[in-house]
């Protein structure tokens, strides 16, 4: 198989499907960005196109949708589509779509320094289903949020002390002159991964 490849495992093991849908085609991606099951449903999010492609568990076609430009993409538990956009292409950070392609909210609008960061930064969020919460992180945010009625809202927030970044670091000037600052500074820049 090659990286854009799906297969399908029961629990112990055993290949039940696979999909090789790669290509521009009506029913093909091009570039997995990322994958989720929501139900009976494999959601392909193709970060090359912007497109959400589901497939039967089998691997059978059902249907595609336009989305915006992302990183990072999430079926939520009630089917939706919520997409991480990045801060170069869109004025909100994180998108969700019905399936039918129509916004259902937009959250989390990009505003102040963070605008500013080079793109090897706007795209480094993370998008997480715990329980009942889809919570997100973000570089240089010591928030961990939650995703709820269409809002961001802040559901731990933590203090690193002496190894806070200093909020200087996000004066920048050159996308190099900030890579030189980050590979110096010895704080904290991010969350990425945390137990409740």
């Amino acid at each position: 198989g090659t990286k854009n490849d799906i297969f399908v495992f029961s629990r112990s093991g055993e290949l039940l499907s696979s999909i090789k849908r790669h290509g521009r085609g009506p029913q093909e991606y091009v570039s997995i960005g990322d994958i989720d099951i929501y139900g009976e449903t494999i959601v392909v999010f193709d970060d090359e196109t912007s497109n959400v492609l589901r497939y039967d568990m089998k691997g059978k076609f059902i249907d595609k949708t336009s989305v915006c430009e992302g990183v990072q993409m999430i079926a939520d538990k009630k089917g939706n589509y919520v997409v991480f956009s990045g801060y170069d292409f869109e004025d909100y950070e994180v998108t969700c779509y019905d399936d039918m392609g129509s916004i259902v909210y937009e959250t989390m609008k990009v505003e102040g320094k963070r605008a500013s960061l080079p793109i090897l930064f706007n795209n480094a969020m993370s998008l997480t289903e715990y329980k009942d919460d889809l919570l997100v992180t973000r570089y240089f945010d010591y928030n961990v949020y939650t995703l709820k009625n269409g809002e961001a809202k802040i559901k731990y927030s933590f203090d690193f002390g002496d190894d806070n970044f200093p909020t200087s670091l996000l004066d920048v000037k050159s996308p190099v002159e900030f890579l030189k600052k980050i590979l110096t500074d010895n704080s904290v820049h991010s969350i990425d991964c945390f137990i409740e």
